[in-house]
């Protein structure tokens, strides 16, 4: 089992580089009036620059993309939340006028009109979201009229996804799949369902770094020991993907092997470290009695007071 359990939102931030699934999150869960206004060949991941610069604001994923024959920018921020909060809605509404300063400092040059931020929380937990998505509920309906760019955000939640579902992009199907059955009591047979999705993700060229995402987020959030997860290995990976998934799981094993061996030299230091110290006592020890004896303090008053032996006292005198 990995030494480090993989977080929610590491897997979901990790799959959403992927701009083929980028586009396909769009198509499963936008609404449709949404879609209709966006170049989607355009879309991009906004820069990880700006998304550093304002880390502790900015969502899991932030895309962009310019509207069909028109000026003017979309962006979608995605805030990926297990047990959805009621104060995420503070942080994504604090997102959406990082994001629109940052769109008018960066475009003001081609055209000077708001950006329309639109925002989704993705929510992989069991617990459904029983906040207000709306941010600024209870204004009058004629103060709400002028703030339309800023109202509701979108909920999404993987528990409403259907199995059956696809959308050609097997990394993002095999995402939501695996995090909507992450906690069942038998994920043998889920991982047998995503199986197909995984031959899928295994011919391509970066397949394996997507799969051993995938592969690690399971055995973190919903396998056992390492014993069980060789088993499930056996029993649910045959054919051509069997030595992709062996190969994974040997990789896991050596990081274990790796990781004890660097908490052995870890100890190893400790141990050094206070030898070093009854090193240096009792180099320090050795210089006080050199130098009493230097002053002609008698040996056997020394050995009384030290605890040393005349012998060992008289080869301090003889080593000064």
């Amino acid at each position: 089992m990995p030494t480090k359990k993989m977080p929610h939102d590491k897997l979901f931030r990790q799959i959403m580089r992927n701009p083929n699934c980028q586009k396909a999150f769009i198509r499963r869960h936008l609404p449709q009036e949404v879609q209709d206004i966006l170049d989607l060949d355009h879309l991009a991941q906004v820069s990880e620059h700006f998304a550093q610069a304002h880390q502790s604001l900015i969502p899991d994923c932030v895309l962009s993309a310019p509207f069909i024959g028109g000026s003017g920018r979309f962006y979608l921020c995605i805030e990926q939340e297990t047990n959805p909060r009621r104060p995420i809605l503070k942080r994504l509404m604090l997102a959406k006028l990082r994001i629109a300063e940052f769109d008018l400092n960066h475009y003001q040059e081609e055209t000077d009109l708001f950006p329309l931020v639109w925002c989704v929380l993705f929510c992989t937990g069991t617990r459904r979201y029983k906040g207000a998505t709306d941010l600024f509920e209870g204004y009058t309906p004629k103060i709400r009229s002028v703030i339309k760019l800023f109202e509701g955000i979108q909920v999404v939640h993987v528990q409403d996804t259907p199995d059956t579902q696809h959308s050609n992009i097997p990394e993002l199907d095999a995402m939501e799949l695996l995090m909507k059955h992450i906690r069942d009591a038998d994920l043998v047979e889920v991982m047998k369902n995503l199986e197909p999705l995984f031959e899928q993700i295994a011919e391509k060229r970066d397949g394996r770094v997507t799969l051993n995402a995938l592969f690690n987020y399971a055995l973190a959030h919903g396998l056992g020991d390492e014993k069980h997860v060789i088993m499930v290995l056996e029993r649910v990976f045959r054919g051509k993907v069997e030595d992709i998934y062996m190969s994974i799981a040997q990789a896991l094993k050596k990081e274990g092997e790796k990781r004890g061996i660097e908490k052995g030299i870890e100890k190893g230091i400790e141990k050094g470290i206070e030898k070093g110290k009854l090193l240096g006592f009792e180099e320090g020890r050795a210089r006080i009695i050199r130098d009493m004896l230097a002053g002609g303090a008698h040996p056997e008053y020394l050995a009384k007071t030290t605890g040393l032996s005349l012998k060992e006292i008289n080869s301090l005198r003889r080593s000064k």
